[in-house]
């Protein structure tokens, strides 16, 4: 979580491969593999004992931002604060690790990777599930993006890690790798059959893995390295030198998953829906405003919104506006809907703002628009997206 420590880390060990073999690099020396990077190790199994993780410019970078100080709010980390098991502090605080983790780690080594022609890969710890992620490094497919060939790990002949597999693959198709690791075969033991080492492999094919690190092959079995995740595959296994009737079989298969790409990609309809009340109708125009209207069929309360007449920016120029007919508003519950296709090409789905000459009620997730506030503090808004141009209800104490 620490950039200059990443740094150091950078040029102690990657630097130093660099200049003992760097003219092997993208060849003999195809990539880096990192193992179970994480900022919280003891938050797999003991979610609740371990140390949550920290570094000096936390507090400083998390109220830059999210606007508030969350050393004030640190029980929120640990408890449920006044019976509330979803607080926004601790969303926001994994969400800020999550982003000091993967800019200080992912990112620098990704980065040093594609400056060298090597491939960033390995995996993370605790990616078996959404939940185990979040402990541990928040969320694996951030960490994926910076990753030329994502990975994932595969322990036991037990575990079916279908939505890792699914993470791994689908980022990949997201940033164009051609490569989707896996790290697997690892405490199957050594009476584990041909037939199980074509099932694992089989499952992770569907869900679009194509690169195979099989654990392990040792230099010695001496001492206790006998009892290290076996099995061993290399010369020390009794079936080795019949073990190419495993790897011929996934080496075919994956030529034909590497070169070549869907005849179809996948398209997904899509459908968002905002949903507001109306307490007293706006009576000036109003407008929608998203980044790419084009690529959305439009509507407020049914009635179609035309994204050909969009009439230029809101706060800069990747915002467009939309105008709306305030006559569609209706007193009580109100509903915006975007409609898309959604396929590998899309940019990605949109938050779409509602502008006009209205005031806003919150309460939780309820937004109801009322009248213009008629009396105004003079404090500037806080938020980015108000331009200056929010008022706020003043109301003596008491």
């Amino acid at each position: 979580m620490n950039p200059a420590a990443v740094r150091r880390f950078i040029d102690v060990t990657h630097e130093t491969y660099r200049k003992r073999i760097g003219a092997e690099f993208g060849e003999v020396v195809p990539g880096i593999f990192t193992d179970e990077p994480n900022y919280r190790s003891g938050g797999v199994h003991r979610q609740y004992e371990a140390p949550l993780p920290w570094t000096a410019k936390l507090p400083a970078i998390f109220r830059k931002r999210y606007g508030y100080d969350i050393l004030a709010r640190l029980p929120a980390l640990y408890f449920d604060v006044d019976g509330a098991s979803v607080l926004p502090a601790r969303r926001d605080y994994y969400d800020c690790v999550t982003h000091l983790f993967v800019d200080a780690f992912a990112r620098q080594i990704g980065e040093w990777c594609e400056a060298h022609n090597m491939q960033h890969t390995g995996h993370v710890l605790g990616e078996q599930t959404l939940s185990s992620q979040t402990r541990v490094v928040g969320s694996g497919m951030r960490f994926y993006e910076y990753m030329q060939a994502p990975g994932m790990d595969l322990l036991t002949e037990y575990s079916r890690e279908y939505d890792t597999a699914k993470q791994v693959s689908s980022v990949a198709r997201q940033f164009d790798r051609k490569w989707r690791l896996t790290e697997t075969y690892g405490c199957t033991g050594w009476d584990f059959p041909f037939a199980g080492h074509k099932a694992l492999g089989d499952w992770q094919l569907a869900l679009g893995i194509n690169l195979r690190c099989q654990h392990l092959a040792w230099y010695t079995m001496e001492g206790a390295a006998k009892r290290d995740y076996p099995a061993c595959i290399f010369y020390q296994s009794p079936w080795w030198a019949h073990y190419r009737n495993v790897e011929d079989y996934f080496a075919r298969v994956n030529v034909a998953m590497t070169r070549s790409r869907p005849a179809n990609p996948p398209c997904t309809e899509v459908a968002l829906r905002y949903e507001f009340e109306v307490a007293v109708p706006p009576s000036g125009p109003l407008d929608l405003c998203l980044e790419q209207p084009a690529r959305f069929q439009l509507a407020l309360n049914g009635v179609a919104l035309r994204t050909d007449a969009e009439h230029g920016w809101w706060t800069d120029r990747s915002l467009r506006r939309v105008p709306v007919d305030p006559g569609c508003l209706r007193t009580g519950a109100n509903r915006i809907t975007m409609h898309c296709a959604y396929d590998p090409d899309h940019p990605g789905l949109e938050i779409a703002y509602l502008l006009g000459a209205f005031g806003l009620r919150v309460k939780g997730h309820a937004l109801t628009l009322t009248a213009p506030p008629r009396t105004s503090s003079s404090a500037r808004s806080s938020n980015p997206w108000a331009s200056g141009r929010t008022t706020t209800n003043s109301s003596p104490a008491g």
